[in-house]
């Protein structure tokens, strides 16, 4: 090959890594810009579209929702300082357990403060339903309900419930009275 040959073929092949790379990078690009999928959406346009509110309703709805937000952090750091205090006796000679038990008491106040918290954010919320729209907000939150209590907080809105089912307990297994219907066999009672 001679050396017109060789240079053609080396700048033939590097325009052709070149073009390759840049239309890599627009379809990456334009790849983050789709619009959110149902399971993707936040959990205010969520209930918004979920439940129809109108502009009146969805205005009211996103000032009750910042409200709650900011309360509603403002107790997590709160409980999670507090965990780490009562962790952080650990480390320490204790001689008994009373201050293990303050920390634990102080845990669980704060983490009743921001369930009653969210009972009352959820009421309002309700109240600002019309009747047709309160069975569905009925049916989301018992839903949302489930999948907390199923350990399935990170999944967001819009996703099936865990184990595909809905008459399962906790951690998959039916409640008393239901058949369990291939399932593995509950935990044993402690």
């Amino acid at each position: 090959m001679n050396n017109l040959t060789k240079r053609s073929l080396f700048f033939g092949l590097f325009g052709l890594l070149l073009v390759a790379n840049i239309a890599t990078l627009i379809l990456f690009w334009l790849g983050r810009q789709k619009p959110p999928r149902r399971q993707d959406l936040p959990a205010r346009e969520f209930l918004i579209r979920e439940l129809g509110f109108d502009d009146v309703q969805s205005r009211e709805f996103l000032v009750l929702a910042e409200a709650h937000a900011r309360r509603a952090d403002s107790l997590r750091h709160e409980i999670r300082r507090s965990k780490e205090a009562m962790y952080g006796l650990l480390s320490r000679e204790l001689s008994g357990d009373s201050l293990i038990l303050a920390a634990a008491q102080s845990v669980a106040q704060l983490t009743e403060a921001l369930d009653l918290h969210n009972m009352a954010h959820f009421r309002q919320v309700r109240a600002i339903c019309s009747r047709e729209q309160q069975p569905r907000f009925d049916r989301i939150l018992r839903d949302v309900a489930m999948m907390i209590t199923e350990g399935g907080r990170g999944q967001g809105f819009g996703h099936p419930r865990p184990h595909g089912g809905g008459q399962e307990g906790r951690h998959g297994y039916p409640p008393p009275g239901i058949p369990n219907e291939g399932r593995l066999p509950p935990p044993p009672a402690r």
